[in-house]
């Protein structure tokens, strides 16, 4: 039986998510946490719905990019292969953008259903845990419409409104032509003027920056003029703040498993390892767990770190890299600073 004040609000949520379900109880589910189910036993917590919505979540938003920004075309004579007019990068960065927690936190809570959750009083349910009702959800939307996309698309539609992201550019909100600008000022770099180049493909965008006897020439690809130029700018960002400034670079320009390759390449550690695990589900746990151990040789000394465990080998090698990172780039400036004396060093280190 579903609690009587759940039967009165189902229309209400229904309308909210523009869906109709025909089994209300997974409804229930969706919005049932584990905290009540430990305290009212008989009903599903909806953990395994919210692992089925985070896919479902990610392979709707493919699905309306690949619509929205690409098609299907003749490249070549009898050959027709897909065509994008954004590239991967900048496909990630509107992803990240809808399904960030803080976004989904928001959608989540101007849609007022986070008012019908059922959770025990102690639950504090903030963070995280409001945008996770909406992949819930998508899970039990998934089940009960046996996976009929058009359903699945209909909810993510009415909660999460993607289209209304699709007409800004993502270039527009990260105008990285500027942020070098400022960095540069900032740093006594110089830093040439952006060179645009057409070919048959697209545009080419290149730059040189120097600082006293350190040059570095940048070259980026782009289907547009103005995404080459920022595209290239944005490499030239990375590179400084990793390279030349020893800085750990923000997350949504360049991963961290890409910023320790990067050091690599540059010569500026000799060498980085993963070792994944994985561990069975135990106790109270519901399915596999990764984790993962890194080791980064700077000269000769390591460094070394363990992830958190998580649900994919991916987010446990980039959650470990996020953590050495700090101390890989310490190091690596306290061994490039040795033999200026004493003074000088500490100097260098905290200016």
């Amino acid at each position: 039986m579903l609690p009587e004040f759940q039967k009165n609000q189902i229309d209400i949520i229904e309308e909210k998510l523009n869906y109709s379900f025909k089994n209300k109880a997974l409804l229930l589910q969706a919005l049932t946490r584990k905290s009540f189910t430990v305290e009212n036993p008989g009903f599903n917590d909806n953990e395994v719905l919210e692992f089925l919505g985070d896919k479902i979540l990610s392979f709707i938003l493919a699905k309306e990019f690949s619509e929205r920004f690409g098609e299907l075309k003749e490249t070549h004579q009898d050959i027709v292969q897909f065509v994008s007019s954004e590239d991967e990068g900048s496909l990630t960065t509107r992803h990240s953008a809808l399904t960030k927690n803080a976004s989904l936190i928001e959608k989540m809570q101007n849609s007022g259903l986070l008012q019908y959750v059922q959770k025990s009083k102690k639950d504090s349910f903030s963070g995280k845990s409001e945008g996770d009702i909406l992949e819930s959800l998508l899970g039990a939307v998934a089940l009960d419409s046996n996976w009929d996309i058009a359903a699945i698309k209909k909810v993510t539609d009415a909660i999460l409104q993607p289209q209304a992201s699709f007409n800004q550019s993502v270039y527009d909100q990260n105008d990285f032509v500027n942020r070098l600008n400022e960095l540069c000022l900032k740093e006594n770099i110089e830093c040439s003027p952006i060179q645009i180049t057409k070919t048959t493909e697209g545009f080419v965008g290149k730059l040189t920056i120097q600082k006293q006897d350190k040059i570095k020439k940048f070259k980026q690809k782009a289907k547009s003029k103005r995404g080459a130029e920022l595209s290239v700018a944005r490499r030239a960002i990375i590179y400084i703040k990793l390279i030349w400034l020893l800085q750990i670079v923000d997350e949504w320009m360049i991963n961290p498993l890409s910023q320790l390759q990067e050091l690599k390449n540059e010569n500026l550690i000799k060498e980085y390892s993963l070792d994944g695990k994985l561990h069975s589900a135990s106790g109270g746990q519901k399915q596999m767990a990764w984790s993962c151990n890194c080791t980064v040789i700077v000269g000769d000394k390591a460094v070394t770190g363990q992830s958190r465990k998580t649900q994919a080998l991916k987010y446990a090698k980039y959650d470990v890299a996020r953590r050495v990172m700090p101390e890989v780039l310490l190091l690596i400036k306290r061994q490039s600073l040795k033999g200026q004396g004493l003074l000088k060093m500490i100097m260098a280190l905290y200016q």
